[in-house]
C-alpha cells in the first residue's frame, strides 16, 4: 500500500507538470490575435491581399494545431506508461497480500471457515487452529492450551512457560485457551519442550501452584525441533562399513526425520555398546509424534531389524527461555517424548 501511495503521488506530480507545460485556450487565442495584429500592421508594406492573409492565418493555426496534437500524443503515451506501471504495482501488491492470506480469497467456498462461527459444539483444537492460522501474527506466535481436568490458573501457566515469554492468554469455549508469546523462537522452544503439563496444588494458600490442573499444549504452526534417540539392533560392524546406507534407510523409513546423523555409543574404556545415537531434525513434531505412536519404530537394514528407543525432542534454539524451577514445590510436567 505504501508503494501504491508513492506511485499515486508521482502520477499527480506528473500531471501537474504536464498541465503547466500545456498551453491553455486563452493563451493560444492571445497568440493568434497578436499574430493577426502583426499581419494587419504589415499589410500596407507587404500589400498582401485578403486571400493571402487568410491563407497565412490558416497555416499558423494548422501549425499550432499540429504541434499541440504532437504534444498531446506524447502526454498520452507518458500517462499510459505511468498508468501501466501503477496497475502492475497494484496487481503485485494484491498478489502479495493474498499470499499472506490477509485478503479474503476470491472463491467464497475457500473462505467459509473464517466466516463460520466457532460455537461450543464446533470449537475444537483443530477448528481453532485452522482459523488462527489465517492470521500471520498468530501463526508465528500462537499456542493453544487445552484444559483436561482441574482448574485453570493463568498465573501458574505464566510461571511455567516464563512470564517474560507470554504476551496474552485468552479464553474460548470448551476449556481451550489461546496463548500469544513474544516471538517465534520462544514459541518453538515452548512447543518442543512441553506436550502436557500437570499441576499439583497445595492446601497452603501462599504456596504454588495455586490450583491442580492437567493441560495439553498445541502449536498453531508446525513445530520444528531436534529429535534424539537410540537405534538398537543393528550390529556396529555393519554401520561402520555402510553408515551412509543405514542413515538413508532410517530416513526412508521415517520420512519426517531430516538431516539424520548416527554415531556409535561408547562404554567406559572405549568399547562399543552396540547401539547408535540418533540426532535429526523435523519440521512437524506433532505429525512425527503421531507417526511414531502408530508404528513399531523399526527399521530394516542388511537382514537385521533395528528399533528406535528413548526418543526425545527439544527446541533447536539452545537459549534457555523457560524458568529452571518455576515452583519450589508441588510442580510437575511431562516433557515431549514418546
Amino acid at each position: 500500500m505504501g508503494d501504491l501511495q508513492e506511485e499515486l503521488k508521482t502520477l499527480e506530480a506528473f500531471l501537474e507538470r504536464k498541465e503547466e507545460e500545456t498551453p491553455d485556450l486563452e493563451s493560444v487565442l492571445r497568440g493568434l490575435a497578436e499574430e493577426s495584429e502583426e499581419s494587419e500592421e504589415s499589410e500596407d508594406s507587404a500589400a498582401e491581399s485578403g486571400e493571402d492573409r487568410a491563407a497565412r492565418s490558416r497555416q499558423t493555426f494548422e501549425g499550432w494545431h499540429r504541434n499541440h496534437k504532437e504534444r498531446m500524443t506524447r502526454l498520452t503515451k507518458c500517462l499510459e506508461a505511468t498508468h501501466t506501471r501503477k496497475m502492475g504495482k497494484i496487481q503485485f501488491s494484491i498478489s502479495a497480500l493474498q499470499r499472506l492470506d490477509i485478503m479474503a480469497d476470491s472463491k467464497p467456498d475457500k473462505n467459509r471457515l473464517s466466516l463460520k462461527r466457532l460455537t461450543e459444539k464446533s470449537l475444537t483444537v483443530e477448528s481453532l487452529r485452522e482459523v488462527l492460522a489465517k492470521d500471520p501474527g498468530m501463526f508465528a506466535r500462537g499456542l493453544i492450551l487445552e484444559l483436561y481436568s482441574g482448574a485453570f490458573s493463568p498465573g501458574d501457566i505464566c510461571r511455567v512457560l516464563g512470564e517474560d515469554n507470554i504476551k496474552c492468554i485468552e479464553q474460548t469455549l470448551n476449556g481451550i485457551y489461546i496463548i500469544t508469546v513474544t516471538n517465534t523462537a520462544n514459541r518453538d522452544h515452548i512447543a518442543a519442550t512441553f506436550k502436557s503439563i500437570e499441576f499439583i496444588g497445595r492446601s497452603n494458600v501462599n504456596s504454588n501452584p495455586a490450583h491442580s490442573g492437567s493441560y495439553k499444549l498445541h502449536n498453531v504452526a508446525p513445530t520444528s525441533a531436534c529429535v534424539m534417540g537410540i537405534l538398537a539392533g543393528i550390529p556396529s560392524f555393519l554401520s561402520s562399513r555402510n553408515l551412509d546406507g543405514l542413515q538413508e534407510a532410517l530416513s526412508d523409513t521415517f520420512p519426517l526425520l531430516e538431516n539424520v546423523e548416527l554415531r556409535p555409543l561408547i562404554w567406559k574404556g572405549g568399547i562399543h555398546s552396540g547401539k547408535l545415537a540418533l540426532r535429526s531434525e523435523t519440521e512437524d513434531l506433532a505429525a512425527l509424534d503421531n507417526f511414531f505412536q502408530s508404528c513399531n519404530r523399526e527399521v530394516a537394514f542388511s537382514g537385521f531389524t533395528g528399533k528406535l528407543t528413548d526418543i526425545k525432542a527439544k527446541s533447536q534454539n539452545e537459549e534457555a527461555l523457560l524458568p529452571a524451577k518455576p515452583f519450589e514445590q508441588g510442580f510437575s510436567f511431562k516433557s515431549w517424548d514418546w
